[in-house]
């Protein structure tokens, strides 16, 4: 593998950009090899005077980054459009969503020091926002859920994927549909992964579902108790990094965790209607509390 700041074809790294149709009027790159974790190359980038001028230039506002086995590299760079017309703070994930003049959604996340309260709201400093901080009112915890024990009744719902009806197996509780994270994931495929590690429920955004065996089975006709669930939630960006901790209203039910089907379309941005006696599950639009 070629170790160099030249692409294979022995163009500049520029050139990348230029070929995406991305107009750049700033631009920089940092490589390395044999590092082992990326707090280990950020660290020996931070110490290099040439790096840690790139990771700190002014003018930079977009970061790409990409990792194969022990090489690194950073792309910078900014035009015209890279400066933000909204900022919004989605407190429940802890990242902020930067809508750009480039028309293009960016997304950094909340850091105490950086981005300290100003009048009971959270700041990020970035240039060209007409307003820093919330856009729109930080959004309500998820209400808990009642305790104890009640009963879950399998549901009669007609569930609509992509034009098409679709099993889900599903129980209802309190007037709304509770349904199994992969039998989720299982049907959208490529939107979001669940792993059980380390006693938790580790949820990974934008990533190609796993199966495990077992998803979409049917859950019969009778009614069962469910009780609320104690299972932690990790909620994990496209790029593998932790965000938060998340709290979707989660019941216990015959040893699964079954959730409100609109707090999972909420966690992964998708959008689920209620027309025609049916819920309609659509991958492509984002969520609405409709």
């Amino acid at each position: 593998m070629q170790f160099a700041h030249d692409r294979p074809d022995g163009s500049g790294p520029n050139t990348v950009l230029k070929d995406l149709g991305y107009k750049y009027a700033a631009f920089g790159e940092n490589i390395a090899r044999g590092q082992k974790s990326a707090a280990e190359v950020v660290k020996d980038w931070m110490n290099s005077e040439g790096h840690r001028a790139n990771i700190l230039h002014d003018s930079f506002l977009h970061l790409g980054v990409g990792n194969s086995g022990d090489n690194w590299v950073q792309l910078f760079s900014a035009d015209s459009g890279s400066k933000a017309t909204s900022i919004d703070y989605n407190e429940a994930l802890g990242y902020f969503t930067l809508t750009l003049k480039s028309s293009v959604t960016a997304y950094a996340p909340y850091d105490p020091v950086s981005s300290p309260a100003k009048d009971e709201k959270e700041t990020f400093n970035y240039p060209g926002a007409e307003a820093v901080g919330n856009k729109t009112p930080v959004p309500a915890p998820a209400p808990t859920p009642k305790t104890g024990t009640i009963t879950a009744n399998p549901t009669n719902t007609k569930f609509m994927l992509n034009g098409a009806e679709v099993a889900l197996p599903a129980y209802e509780i309190g007037g709304n549909n509770y349904v199994k994270l992969r039998d989720v994931a299982a049907l959208l495929k490529t939107r979001f992964d669940v792993r059980w590690e380390d006693g938790k429920a580790k949820l990974y955004n934008h990533e190609a579902y796993t199966p495990v065996g077992g998803e979409l089975a049917a859950i019969g006709a009778e009614s069962k108790s469910a009780a609320v669930s104690k299972t932690e939630f990790e909620y994990y960006d496209k790029w593998g990094e932790w965000v938060g901790n998340v709290t979707p209203t989660a019941y216990a039910i015959g040893g699964n965790n079954f959730i409100k089907l609109r707090d999972i379309a909420k966690m992964f941005d998708f959008d689920v209607d209620w027309r025609d006696n049916k819920a309609w599950i659509e991958p492509d639009e984002s969520y609405t509390d409709d």
